[in-house]
Formats: C-alpha cells, sequence, structure tokens
C-alpha cells in the first residue's frame, strides 16, 4: 500500500469515527458544549484531513523539512496559494469557494509559466 493510499484511507476512518462518535454519547454534557475544545476538534477534523489530503498532493508527499532544502518557485507558489485558501476558507466558513478559487490560479500560473 503506497503512503498517499494510507493517509486516504487513515483520512476516511479518522472522519467517520469523528462523525459518529457523538452520536454514541449524545447526552454527554461534555461533548454537547458547542464552544468546548473536544466538539471543535470533531467539527474541524474533515477540514484537518482535506488539508492533509492537498498538502500531500500539492508537494508529492515531500514535508517540510524537504521543501525547505530545494523548494523552487513553483514550490512558493503551491504555498502561498495554500495559505491564501486556509484564510479564506477560515474567513468565509466555507471549503470549496476558496479552493476552486486557489486552484484555477494554479492552473493559470502553470498555464502561463509552464
Amino acid at each position: 500500500m503506497t503512503d498517499f493510499a494510507f493517509l486516504l484511507l487513515f483520512s476516511a476512518a479518522t472522519i467517520f469515527i469523528f462523525r459518529i462518535f457523538p452520536f454514541f454519547f449524545k447526552n454527554n454534557s461534555y461533548l454537547n458544549n458547542q464552544d468546548g475544545f473536544l466538539y471543535k476538534s470533531i467539527s474541524y477534523s474533515a477540514q484537518a484531513m482535506i488539508g492533509m489530503i492537498v498538502f500531500n498532493s500539492a508537494f508529492s508527499g515531500r514535508d517540510v523539512w524537504q521543501l525547505s532544502d530545494g523548494a523552487d518557485l513553483k514550490d512558493a507558489v503551491k504555498i502561498v496559494l495554500l495559505i491564501m485558501t486556509f484564510w479564506i476558507t477560515v474567513k468565509t466558513k466555507k471549503i470549496i469557494p476558496g479552493f476552486l478559487l486557489f486552484l484555477s490560479l494554479y492552473a493559470f500560473f502553470i498555464y502561463l509559466f509552464h
């Protein structure tokens, strides 16, 4: 099994577990506290997994240390666009519009400079 396939399966399992977990403990006051750490962690687990998959796909499985050793202009553009996507997602509370906007900007960048 490749690293990407493992990451994808792990992400799917984690998202499923975090989404089904509250149903088993629906009467627990700690889990129903919407301002609590656990509730917010469960709510953001899907976004975190999507972020990991996008980062892994964008940089071909390289980690931050490998990127710092041999980053080029295309990697710098990817990092800036990912940060901007994160910022737009936080501000709008919607994943898809920011993702599609900056994906199209990246495609335009690749088209111009390839």
